[in-house]
């Protein structure tokens, strides 16, 4: 009996240029991959320091309003019955603020404010001068003229990256003004801040860069400083610092 057999063929496998192409589809497909997940990586970090910039300003804002709802309105203290004042000057301005809270030396709740910028050094700063107030009036009283805080113990640094500060007011039209006017009805606060990441890099040009935002004029600063910003940064030696490193703000206080 004839045993019948069966003849196979030889299985076919991959061709080197098979292989070279799917290496190459899957060199494409990694490549695509990565970039897709730098660029994820790189959009969240920049929304991180984004989000981080403006709660950073808007603790300051905060501190601030606080200290300004407080303030104590009396027409014999120096800064008269609207209990605050602003000290207007080429750059940073100061704002001064007699206010029902504690200060870092005295006895009660009662102490002069200083809000402050520093750019080449430390950054935006709040002094209190606590008054040792004796209770002896029906309102708080303090001794003409009324001390400003001098001590670099009596500053507390807020924030090392908000490196220029300016005051304006809102009159009852709608206009800005340098000057404190009758018809008053807000205070407007405008900040310039370095992001955290960037911060360190550029820290020792901060003095430098604050000099480049033009003061205000009775003009609204917003536009003015961004408009400013664009042309800071396209000139040297702020070439390096990229657009998103630096955030301007403002704040309306009402009054």
């Amino acid at each position: 009996m004839k045993r019948g057999f069966r003849s196979h063929g030889l299985e076919k496998g991959f061709s080197l240029l098979e292989i070279l192409v799917a290496i190459a589809v899957l060199a494409i497909l990694v490549a695509l991959f990565f970039q897709v997940f730098t660029g994820t990586q790189s959009a969240l970090s920049i929304n991180t320091s984004r989000i981080d910039a403006l709660k950073r300003s808007q603790f300051f804002f905060g501190r601030l309003e606080t200290d300004f709802q407080n303030r104590t309105r009396r027409a014999d203290l120096p800064e008269g019955i609207a209990g605050f004042g602003v000290v207007k000057q080429t750059g940073n301005d100061s704002l001064r603020i007699v206010s029902r809270v504690e200060g870092y030396n005295g006895t009660r709740r009662l102490a002069v404010l200083q809000y402050r910028t520093a750019p080449a050094s430390e950054g935006l700063q709040r002094g209190a001068y606590g008054a040792n107030w004796t209770g002896t009036r029906p309102a708080p009283f303090l001794p003409q003229p009324a001390p400003t805080p001098a001590d670099p113990a009596e500053y507390e640094l807020l924030d090392a990256g908000i490196f220029r500060c300016e005051f304006q007011y809102i009159d009852a039209s709608g206009a800005y003004q340098d000057a404190f006017p009758p018809d008053a009805v807000a205070l407007v606060v405008t900040v310039v801040i370095a992001e955290n990441p960037e911060l360190n890099r550029i820290r020792d040009r901060l003095g430098d860069l604050s000099a480049k935002f033009r003061d205000s004029n009775g003009q609204r600063l917003l536009p003015l400083w961004k408009s400013d910003l664009q042309t800071a940064l396209s000139t040297n030696p702020f070439q390096d610092i990229p657009r998103r490193a630096l955030r301007i703000y403002e704040n309306v206080i009402l009054l």
